[in-house]
């Protein structure tokens, strides 16, 4: 199995020490470059940041494909379109996303969406 994963559930789970969850449920864990930036690099005094740095099961890859508009003309950040961009090339098991409009788009798109809730209680 696997799982593209957006940076709020990784921050939610790694502040709630139940990051290992992840891997322990869906396998292989992919982040776009984009998000494992925003969470580690831009994030690094946050909580969870070190944890999430230090999850060596964490697979970092950017989408092949670009958009051509604009992350926020969809309502969405850059992390959150590459998210929905590698989905669609990987075709995971599952996209983990907490932001309402994104996981709309992801719906959209036909991808199966799981978030945080349903990680730490997986029948939610």
């Amino acid at each position: 199995m696997s799982a593209i994963v957006n940076a709020t559930p990784l921050i939610a789970l790694a502040v709630v020490d139940q990051l290992d969850l992840l891997p322990q449920i869906l396998g292989d864990i992919i982040v776009p470059t984009t998000v494992h930036n925003e969470v580690i690099r831009q994030g690094l005094e946050r909580p969870g940041a070190q944890l999430i740095a230090q999850a060596k099961w964490l697979q970092v890859v950017s989408p092949k494909t670009t958009s051509t508009i604009e992350p926020f003309l969809l309502g969405l950040d850059p992390g959150e379109l590459d998210v929905l961009l590698l989905a669609r090339e990987q075709q995971p098991d599952w996209v983990i996303i907490d932001e309402r409009q994104a996981r709309r788009a992801a719906r959209a798109l036909g991808l199966p969406v799981k978030g945080t809730v349903g990680i730490l209680l997986p029948r939610a």
